[in-house]
């Protein structure tokens, strides 16, 4: 929408309603002016100032809130605003185009109090109903070949490709999780493929075999001796167990394989198994009591932090 209208040589900001704190969300979306509060050594410009004659993307809107929903109303209403520690009244006027997401029903959300009727009435002007993948099977193959063709140019496979059976279970699969299950499966098969993403690069339950990705041999399977164990009696296990077994079975296999070919981050490796970095740090303890040369050792700004 952006790139098609006339706003495509401004800026495009989107902002995560979701990943903001309440207490940082103001500071995000307006900037502050130094000595604001204390650790504000200088200015600092907002994303709506950055957005400027272009088009704020504010995604998860449903999340936002309800505090900061009262300021971006009056951002929206009057398109102009004031900096935190604003040392003056003027306020700046801009030019945005407002453009909002959300994966929950906001009518609902007004019903429980917990979003703005005014809000939701000055944003519910043109709406574009975007229905899960399942129902989108066209859009699959679409999908699978720009996230692989990503995924490939960043570990080193440009030139990968996507096989008709790959594509066959992508299509049979429900996909509950929409676009981003896509792509977190996507960003392991890569991993595990060659040539190409084949159906057996991806999970069991994607191909619909019903057999955990650990007893899934892969052509970096390790030899039996070295294979991880299986718990001693499954059938004191339930199915939620077995599962989360499984993932973290088949998470290592992808740390180990990535440890193989690839010089990442663990900052890196944790945004792509969709995993927080303690975890991260969990399943690399279970590989090696001390992992040496696993992963590209990590910035020094973030390893301060």
């Amino acid at each position: 929408m952006h790139r098609l209208s006339k706003r495509a040589q401004a800026p495009l900001v989107a902002i995560d309603c979701a990943t903001i704190p309440a207490e940082l969300a103001e500071s995000e979306l307006f900037g502050y002016e130094d000595g604001a509060f204390t650790g504000a050594a200088k200015k600092k410009r907002g994303r709506v100032a950055v957005a400027d004659h272009g088009t704020l993307f504010l995604d998860e809107i449903g999340t936002l809130a309800v505090g900061t929903q009262a300021k971006l109303l009056t951002l929206i209403e009057q398109q102009h605003f004031l900096p935190l520690g604003a040392r003056s009244f003027q306020p700046t006027h801009l030019d945005v185009r407002f453009i909002s997401a959300t994966n929950v029903p906001l009518h609902e959300a007004v019903e429980t109090g917990a979003f703005r009727a005014d809000l939701f009435h000055r944003l519910n002007g043109v709406i574009v109903d975007l229905p899960p993948l399942r129902e989108r099977e066209d859009d699959i193959e679409i999908l699978a070949r720009h996230f692989v063709a990503a995924f490939g140019a960043r570990l080193g496979k440009p030139d990968l490709d996507v096989a008709a059976d790959a594509l066959d279970a992508m299509r049979r699969y429900p996909w509950p999780g929409n676009v981003r299950e896509l792509q977190r499966v996507l960003s392991a098969a890569v991993v595990l493929s060659n040539d190409a993403v084949v159906a057996d690069d991806l999970p069991a339950h994607i191909r619909g075999t019903g057999r955990s990705p650990a007893a899934t041999p892969s052509a970096f399977e390790p030899p039996p001796g070295d294979a991880p164990p299986m718990p001693a009696d499954l059938s004191m296990l339930n199915l939620r167990e077995i599962k989360e077994w499984a993932g973290r079975e088949a998470q290592k296999r992808v740390i180990q394989e990535l440890q193989k070919h690839t010089n990442i981050t663990r900052q890196e490796l944790a945004r792509m198994l969709g995993v927080d970095p303690k975890t991260l740090r969990s399943r690399l303890r279970e590989l090696s009591p001390t992992p040496v040369g696993v992963l590209a050792p990590e910035r020094k700004q973030r390893a301060q932090i």
